[in-house]
């Protein structure tokens, strides 16, 4: 698959990306919600990307994890 990857703050100059189908999660957002993310550098998550239970159902084994900024948090405490 050939994904294209916005960057921020101008989506027109992203870059594409060759990856296999298995590296790629699919999500129910529509193209209005993606922008928003886009725009807002991230801080802007639908509520399908943002929930934790639906992080559980995206994550397979070997794959990168992202970290919130309360996680990031609560990791800085320990």
């Amino acid at each position: 698959l050939v994904v294209y990857i916005p960057t921020v703050p101008n989506p027109t100059s992203g870059m594409l990306a060759i990856v296999s189908e298995d590296e790629v999660t699919e999500t129910a957002i529509t193209v209005e919600e993606a922008m928003k993310v886009v725009f807002s550098g991230g801080i802007v998550l639908p509520e399908i990307i943002n929930s934790l239970e639906n992080r559980k159902i995206m994550r397979r084994p070997g794959a990168a994890t992202a970290v919130t900024v309360s996680e990031t948090r609560t990791l800085d405490e320990s």
